[in-house]
């Protein structure tokens, strides 16, 4: 058996966090809850997580100075947005800032993983994609470097 998907859950409702961290545990994920941006910023440093859920308003730092930090310092990591105040505006603006998904608090169990799912599942396949061009790029550098040493 593989390892479990490990999610950090960050928000100020306290009955919402509850209802995801149901949901993901009982679909078996592990879940950290945090209930604001500052202490995400403590989680983060310490464990490493697969994905993290996060809401956008919240008292000390919101959703997308959550979401801008945790891109600045781990772009390969999903992110996905909750909010109870959805706007075409800021939806345009996290997608910017790298949201894998955005979406109103008001969901089904099977909506929230099937968003969690579709974000792990696109993180993947980037990461993948990269690996890929690695190695070629290698290649290419030292064929380069092999021609540029019987030139000289």
């Amino acid at each position: 058996m593989g390892k479990k998907a490990k999610f950090l859950v960050i928000d100020d409702q306290t009955s919402e966090v509850k209802m995801i961290n149901v949901i993901l545990e009982h679909a078996g994920y592990e879940v950290v809850c945090v209930p604001n941006g500052k202490d995400e910023i403590e989680k983060d440093k310490k464990e490493d997580f697969d994905l993290i859920i996060t809401g956008m308003v919240m008292p000390d730092i919101g959703g997308m100075k959550v979401l801008h930090d945790v891109k600045r310092s781990k772009p390969n990591l999903p992110v996905v947005m909750m909010t109870g105040h959805a706007s075409i505006k800021t939806a345009v603006l996290a997608r910017k800032l790298g949201t894998h998904h955005y979406f109103e608090k008001v969901f089904t169990g099977l909506e929230l993983i099937c968003k969690i799912d579709s974000a792990l599942y696109k993180a993947k396949k980037q990461q993948t994609k990269e690996q890929k061009l690695i190695p070629q790029r290698r290649d290419k550098w030292l064929e380069y470097q092999e021609q540029s040493e019987m030139h000289c």
